[in-house]
């Protein structure tokens, strides 16, 4: 990427939070700027998807997610939903960073291509774990929805260790 992009970018990324920190600028849109900008600096960071640098994306696309939410929590009153949204949010930063960029990689294995979905699974399943434990409000599924995910996360940890024991021999 040129250095001009580079310098242009901080330039304006420092010049938003300045005016946002002096009271000039609402926050929450701060988040949305930079989250942009970054994601301009991503697709001006290379002539194709295989030379563009993911770690803008990945920069931009949850920097713009969060900042969604902080403008949509600062405007409307969302109450308990906050907890689950915030992570609906995040997940689809890495859904985004899958659709704009891995997905794309025809030439990487499945495997290398499909990473950013499983955080994006992980964090909707939290977020539909927090949606249940709050929607379920007797103390009895607190405590089961309470153990299943330690449980759930024992599963998994196991299914992984046996596979790569499982590798291991071949």
């Amino acid at each position: 990427m040129d250095r001009k992009w580079l310098g242009l970018g901080l330039v304006l990324m420092g010049g938003i939070s300045l005016l946002s920190s002096l009271g000039y600028y609402p926050g929450e849109l701060t988040l949305v700027i930079i989250g942009g900008l970054l994601l301009v600096m991503y697709y001006r960071s290379g002539d194709s998807v295989f030379r563009r640098r993911q770690g803008l994306l990945i920069a931009g696309a949850i920097v713009t997610m969060v900042g969604l939410f902080a403008a949509i929590e600062q405007n409307f009153s969302l109450g308990d939903q906050d907890g689950y949204l915030f992570f609906i949010f995040l997940g689809t930063a890495f859904l985004i960073v899958y659709l704009f960029h891995t997905s794309r990689l025809k030439n990487l294995p499945a495997g290398k291509r499909r990473w950013p979905l499983y955080p994006t699974a992980a964090l909707w399943g939290f977020s539909l774990f927090i949606f249940l434990v709050q929607m379920l409000e007797t103390e009895l599924a607190r405590r089961v929805l309470s153990n299943l995910f330690p449980i759930g996360l024992i599963v998994v940890g196991i299914i992984i260790m046996v596979r790569a024991f499982q590798r291991g021999k071949e």
